[in-house]
Protein backbone atom coordinates (compact mmCIF):
# COMPACT_ATOMS: atom_id res chain seq x y z
CA UNK A 1 0.00 0.00 0.00
CA UNK A 2 1.12 3.31 -0.58
CA UNK A 3 1.41 6.08 2.11
CA UNK A 4 1.92 9.89 1.85
CA UNK A 5 3.04 11.56 4.90
CA UNK A 6 1.09 14.57 5.66
CA UNK A 7 3.65 16.48 6.88
CA UNK A 8 6.65 16.17 4.55
CA UNK A 9 4.42 14.79 1.40
CA UNK A 10 7.09 11.71 0.90
CA UNK A 11 5.88 8.77 -0.18
CA UNK A 12 6.97 5.17 0.91
CA UNK A 13 5.48 1.55 0.74
CA UNK A 14 3.90 0.30 3.75
CA UNK A 15 3.73 -3.23 4.33
CA UNK A 16 -0.14 -4.90 4.43
CA UNK A 17 0.63 -7.01 6.89
CA UNK A 18 1.11 -4.20 9.29
CA UNK A 19 -2.42 -2.94 9.15
CA UNK A 20 -4.98 -6.03 9.85
CA UNK A 21 -7.14 -6.65 11.27
CA UNK A 22 -7.18 -3.06 12.52
CA UNK A 23 -9.61 -0.42 11.17
CA UNK A 24 -7.05 2.20 11.94
CA UNK A 25 -3.30 2.65 12.31
CA UNK A 26 -0.82 4.99 13.56
CA UNK A 27 2.41 5.57 11.50
CA UNK A 28 5.43 7.67 12.11
CA UNK A 29 7.08 9.24 9.01
CA UNK A 30 10.23 7.55 8.09
CA UNK A 31 11.66 10.85 6.56
CA UNK A 32 9.96 13.29 9.24
CA UNK A 33 9.30 11.57 11.69
CA UNK A 34 5.74 12.99 12.07
CA UNK A 35 3.08 10.95 13.59
CA UNK A 36 -0.11 10.44 11.74
CA UNK A 37 -3.31 7.79 11.08
CA UNK A 38 -4.18 6.13 7.82
CA UNK A 39 -7.35 3.65 7.21
CA UNK A 40 -6.96 0.39 6.31
CA UNK A 41 -8.57 -0.50 2.81
CA UNK A 42 -8.06 -4.05 3.67
CA UNK A 43 -10.38 -3.75 7.13
CA UNK A 44 -13.62 -4.93 6.45
CA UNK A 45 -16.40 -3.48 9.17
CA UNK A 46 -18.92 -6.20 10.91
CA UNK A 47 -22.17 -4.55 10.44
CA UNK A 48 -25.66 -6.67 11.67
CA UNK A 49 -24.72 -9.31 9.44
CA UNK A 50 -28.14 -11.03 9.44
CA UNK A 51 -29.67 -7.73 8.62
CA UNK A 52 -27.69 -7.09 5.69
CA UNK A 53 -27.29 -10.72 4.64
CA UNK A 54 -31.40 -11.06 4.29
CA UNK A 55 -31.79 -7.70 2.71
CA UNK A 56 -29.11 -8.48 -0.39
CA UNK A 57 -31.15 -12.17 -0.63
CA UNK A 58 -34.01 -10.22 -1.13
CA UNK A 59 -32.87 -7.49 -3.51
CA UNK A 60 -30.83 -10.27 -5.31
CA UNK A 61 -34.15 -12.64 -5.94
CA UNK A 62 -35.92 -9.35 -6.94
CA UNK A 63 -33.26 -8.40 -9.41
CA UNK A 64 -33.10 -11.91 -10.81
CA UNK A 65 -29.38 -12.74 -9.83
CA UNK A 66 -28.57 -16.31 -8.96
CA UNK A 67 -25.07 -18.16 -8.78
CA UNK A 68 -25.29 -20.74 -11.50
CA UNK A 69 -25.35 -23.94 -9.43
CA UNK A 70 -23.03 -25.78 -12.46
CA UNK A 71 -20.14 -22.84 -12.25
CA UNK A 72 -17.70 -22.02 -9.68
CA UNK A 73 -16.70 -17.89 -10.41
CA UNK A 74 -13.17 -16.80 -9.21
CA UNK A 75 -11.66 -13.03 -9.72
CA UNK A 76 -7.88 -13.06 -9.91
CA UNK A 77 -5.52 -10.52 -10.12
CA UNK A 78 -3.06 -10.79 -12.21
CA UNK A 79 -1.82 -7.39 -11.48
CA UNK A 80 -0.83 -4.54 -9.22
CA UNK A 81 -0.76 -4.09 -5.15
CA UNK A 82 -2.12 -7.69 -5.11
CA UNK A 83 -1.10 -9.66 -7.82
CA UNK A 84 -1.82 -13.22 -7.06
CA UNK A 85 -4.76 -13.08 -4.99
CA UNK A 86 -7.59 -15.17 -6.03
CA UNK A 87 -11.11 -14.29 -4.70
CA UNK A 88 -13.86 -16.66 -5.06
CA UNK A 89 -17.51 -15.46 -5.84
CA UNK A 90 -20.01 -16.66 -3.28
CA UNK A 91 -22.93 -14.00 -4.42
CA UNK A 92 -24.35 -12.78 -6.99
CA UNK A 93 -23.61 -9.19 -7.01
CA UNK A 94 -19.98 -8.46 -6.41
CA UNK A 95 -18.60 -4.78 -5.66
CA UNK A 96 -14.62 -4.71 -6.57
CA UNK A 97 -12.93 -1.45 -4.95
CA UNK A 98 -10.52 -0.03 -2.79
CA UNK A 99 -12.98 1.04 -0.01
CA UNK A 100 -13.86 -0.98 2.84
CA UNK A 101 -17.62 -1.89 1.72
CA UNK A 102 -16.17 -3.76 -1.55
CA UNK A 103 -16.37 -7.80 -1.78
CA UNK A 104 -12.90 -7.94 -3.31
CA UNK A 105 -10.26 -4.59 -2.13
CA UNK A 106 -7.78 -3.53 -4.61
CA UNK A 107 -5.62 -0.98 -2.50
CA UNK A 108 -4.72 0.72 -5.58
CA UNK A 109 -4.72 4.59 -5.26
CA UNK A 110 -6.08 4.85 -9.27
CA UNK A 111 -8.97 2.96 -8.13
CA UNK A 112 -12.47 4.08 -6.83
CA UNK A 113 -13.46 2.92 -3.37
CA UNK A 114 -16.47 1.16 -5.15
CA UNK A 115 -14.84 0.95 -8.49
CA UNK A 116 -17.16 -1.98 -10.28
CA UNK A 117 -20.16 -4.67 -9.92
CA UNK A 118 -20.83 -7.96 -11.43
CA UNK A 119 -24.20 -8.90 -11.70
CA UNK A 120 -24.67 -12.77 -11.78
CA UNK A 121 -27.12 -14.87 -13.21
CA UNK A 122 -27.97 -18.34 -14.20
CA UNK A 123 -26.55 -17.57 -17.76
CA UNK A 124 -24.99 -14.30 -18.32
CA UNK A 125 -22.39 -11.98 -16.26
CA UNK A 126 -22.87 -8.26 -16.41
CA UNK A 127 -20.04 -5.82 -15.36
CA UNK A 128 -21.26 -2.23 -14.07
CA UNK A 129 -18.58 0.02 -13.84
CA UNK A 130 -20.02 2.14 -10.85
CA UNK A 131 -19.26 5.63 -11.88
CA UNK A 132 -15.61 5.75 -11.46
CA UNK A 133 -12.75 8.15 -11.27
CA UNK A 134 -10.52 6.68 -13.61
CA UNK A 135 -12.48 3.74 -15.41
CA UNK A 136 -13.08 0.27 -16.35
CA UNK A 137 -11.46 -1.32 -19.38
CA UNK A 138 -11.63 -4.19 -21.24
CA UNK A 139 -9.63 -5.14 -24.00
CA UNK A 140 -8.19 -1.35 -23.55
CA UNK A 141 -11.70 0.10 -24.30
CA UNK A 142 -13.74 2.33 -21.18
CA UNK A 143 -16.57 0.27 -20.45
CA UNK A 144 -19.85 1.45 -18.29
CA UNK A 145 -21.86 -1.73 -18.68
CA UNK A 146 -21.27 -4.66 -20.28
CA UNK A 147 -22.01 -8.46 -20.74
CA UNK A 148 -18.33 -10.58 -19.74
CA UNK A 149 -17.74 -13.93 -20.59
CA UNK A 150 -14.57 -16.83 -19.22
CA UNK A 151 -11.26 -15.36 -19.19
CA UNK A 152 -12.47 -11.32 -19.36
CA UNK A 153 -9.57 -9.16 -18.29
CA UNK A 154 -10.54 -5.92 -16.43
CA UNK A 155 -8.23 -3.16 -16.43
CA UNK A 156 -8.97 -0.58 -13.36
CA UNK A 157 -6.01 1.94 -12.15
CA UNK A 158 -2.69 0.26 -12.13
CA UNK A 159 -4.79 -3.40 -11.41
CA UNK A 160 -5.65 -6.15 -13.58
CA UNK A 161 -8.36 -9.16 -13.05
CA UNK A 162 -9.15 -11.78 -14.79
CA UNK A 163 -12.60 -12.97 -14.34
CA UNK A 164 -12.79 -16.93 -14.76
CA UNK A 165 -15.82 -18.63 -14.80
CA UNK A 166 -15.66 -22.99 -14.92
CA UNK A 167 -17.55 -26.55 -13.64
CA UNK A 168 -15.51 -27.82 -10.38
CA UNK A 169 -14.44 -30.68 -12.25
CA UNK A 170 -12.29 -28.39 -13.86
CA UNK A 171 -10.54 -26.65 -10.96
Amino acid sequence: MLVICPSCKKRYKLDEKKLNPKPKVKLRCPNCGHIFEVNNPLYNEKINEDDTTQIKKDKNAEEGLTLPEDKIIYLYVIKGPRSGYKYKVTKPRVIVGRGSQADLIIPDLEVSRQHFSLEISENKTILRDLNSTNGTYIDGEKVSSVKIEDRTEIQIGQSAILYMESTERDF
